[in-house]
């Protein structure tokens, strides 16, 4: 992806980069977002954008899924509390 990124901005083209959603517990770690903020460095990219997950209850139960299928179910509680307020469901 960044080496089309590369020949649009060798040809004088601004590009940004939209970095959303950012998925707690998955790409919010600092080494994810420095990878990515390095790649758009070295790609030439002009500006970067990032939003964290906005998690819609219609979401929810995909997510659910997700965060077990990658062993990191803890972080279920933690989404049910910070992102959709579902305590007690």
């Amino acid at each position: 992806m960044f080496s089309v990124i590369r020949k649009f901005t060798d040809a004088g083209i601004t590009c940004g980069v939209n970095i959303d959603p950012i998925l707690p517990f998955i790409t919010d770690s600092e080494e994810e977002i420095d990878a990515i903020l390095e790649s758009c460095n070295r790609s030439g990219v002009g500006y970067v954008f990032g939003a964290l997950l906005r998690l819609r209850a219609y979401i929810w139960e995909r997510m659910q899924i997700i965060l077990k299928l990658l062993g990191i179910n803890e972080s279920i509680e933690v989404y049910k509390k910070e992102f959709i307020g579902l305590q007690n469901h």
